[in-house]
């Protein structure tokens, strides 16, 4: 009996002595006042015997958690270097993070490496330099993408956030090298793919951007967003109308309400006379409030082409009152000539 006293005694006495180690590092008023309830519970039990003081089943419990294991805990968790407190605020980090609140997922992260920086992963850092590229910060972005990468070489995420950054700051050499990283890790990485191939078509390199766009669309992987930029490029940069009109065409197969695409399809049709067609796709681009105005523009030269100039003036005297800079634009398209007297005499 007298061996398992001491046994008991000696093991919180260790206890105690490493749980007020740290009480006097941290000075929590917490700690304070729970190895003070642990110095109270020790001597009632320690005395117990002496003064005939009857414990309960639940008064025992009590006194072995304050006795033991919040003092195992504490010590467990210092002496492993476990913050509990960092693992929440990075919980909470990339719930925000989830909900698009950037901002707030940005400070709770960055807190969270003030206090504590040894137990930060490199995901930790991807998810930072993703929040700080979203709030446009994108020097702070770049140092914390670097971090990630520096913690975890194999980050494709990391070197893909990166050139997206990178990107951003119109660093766009740097930017594909970031992106081409990311494919030679995840050679499937599609995202990265369709960063690579737009960064290449803003700096002029359209036949390696194309070769990106078709080894998606090989792969039957293609969604509107690819089939929309390569249209883009032919129509754009490359002149090539047939093709951009074969690609929007697919896009908006993909996405009915790619409103971008309609307007192009529109002005194409209307490029290739055929009127007709560009009407119905310039009706469907002026159901975007982006589109509207310049879709009743076109509207009214292709109304003009198969001689419908009553709906092309009424359209032009709407236009105009809404935005009076267009007289001029008006009176300077030839297409315009026969009907611009009636529309200014309607507006005048």
């Amino acid at each position: 009996m007298w061996f398992e006293n001491v046994v008991i005694i000696l093991t919180w006495f260790i206890l105690l002595i490493l749980y007020l180690k740290l009480c006097l590092k941290s000075r929590n008023i917490v700690c304070i006042i729970t190895i003070c309830l642990n110095i109270v519970f020790a001597i009632l039990y320690f005395i117990k015997d002496i003064v005939n003081l009857k414990i309960g089943n639940l008064l025992q419990i009590v006194f072995f958690a304050f006795m033991y294991i919040i003092p195992l805990i504490e010590v467990y968790i210092n002496y492993n270097n476990i913050s509990i407190k960092q693992k929440i605020v990075c919980i909470l980090g990339k719930m925000y993070y989830n909900m698009g609140r950037y901002d707030i997922a940005a400070k709770l992260y960055i807190h969270s490496i003030r206090t504590n920086k040894k137990n930060i992963t490199s995901n930790n850092y991807y998810i930072l330099g993703r929040c700080l590229r979203k709030e446009k910060r994108y020097l702070d972005s770049r140092d914390m993408l670097i971090e990630a990468i520096e913690l975890d070489k194999n980050n494709f995420m990391a070197y893909y956030e990166l050139g997206l950054t990178l990107n951003a700051s119109d660093k766009k050499d740097t930017a594909i090298v970031m992106f081409s990283n990311a494919l030679k890790i995840n050679s499937e990485f599609k995202e990265a793919k369709i960063a690579l191939a737009i960064t290449y078509s803003e700096i002029g390199r359209y036949k390696e951007a194309i070769a990106l766009y078709n080894e998606i669309i090989n792969k039957d992987e293609a969604d509107e967003e690819v089939w929309y930029n390569l249209a883009n490029i032919y129509y754009y940069s490359l002149g090539d109308l047939n093709k951009a009109e074969e690609c929007y065409n697919k896009a908006i197969e993909l996405n009915n309400k790619l409103y971008a695409a309609w307007f192009n399809l529109g002005i194409i049709n209307y490029l290739k006379g055929d009127y007709e067609t560009s009407i119905k796709d310039l009706i469907i681009a002026k159901q975007s409030s982006d589109f509207k105005y310049k879709a009743e523009y076109n509207l009214a030269k292709s109304y003009v082409a198969i001689k419908g100039n009553a709906k092309a003036i009424k359209l032009l005297t709407k236009i105009i009152e809404r935005d009076e800079t267009y007289i001029d634009k008006i009176k300077n398209e030839i297409i315009f000539e026969e009907i611009i007297n009636e529309v200014i005499k309607i507006e005048n």
